[in-house]
């Protein structure tokens, strides 16, 4: 098979075809009738056709990028959920550059990242504590009766 010479430039035109129908360079080749080691080796030293292979596969997968978002479109929670986790909104995303939206948790180790995790919680415990206690008009500081003056 050492001897197996390039395909030919109508042959990568009609291969490129099939491949763009959405055919695998093999079932491509099945259907031209030619050697799937041309292919190979076309592709290994060609670099126009590398690319124009490159250009097929980046087509073929705008495709599924399409479906995907026709189908999030149309209700399909699961493609919606893939589409957000892939393609984030940008004005929901953190950007790097604006201090009020920097992880302030990046260089903490899981040991204190646990610690203020437990001071979160103990915080969040306290308040809804003094907030259970306090009457709804607010006369009653931290739970106590009010004081009333001796008379």
């Amino acid at each position: 098979m050492t001897d197996a010479l390039p395909l030919t430039p109508a042959e990568q035109h009609d291969l490129l075809g099939w491949m763009l129908k959405g055919a695998s360079p093999l079932a491509a080749c099945q259907q031209l009738e030619v050697d799937v080691v041309r292919f190979w080796i076309t592709l290994q030293s060609d670099a126009g056709f590398a690319a124009a292979v490159k250009q097929v596969y980046d087509a073929l997968g705008q495709n599924v990028v399409a479906g995907l978002y026709r189908a999030a479109m149309e209700g399909n929670v699961v493609a919606q959920q893939f589409w957000l986790k892939t393609r984030p909104v940008p004005a929901w995303t953190p950007q790097a550059d604006d201090p009020n939206q920097a992880d302030s948790t990046k260089d903490f180790t899981h040991d204190e990242l646990f610690a203020l995790i437990d001071e979160t919680e103990a915080d969040l415990a306290l308040a809804r504590a003094q907030r259970a206690a306090t009457p709804a008009d607010g006369t009653a500081s931290g739970g106590l009766p009010p004081r009333h003056p001796a008379g």
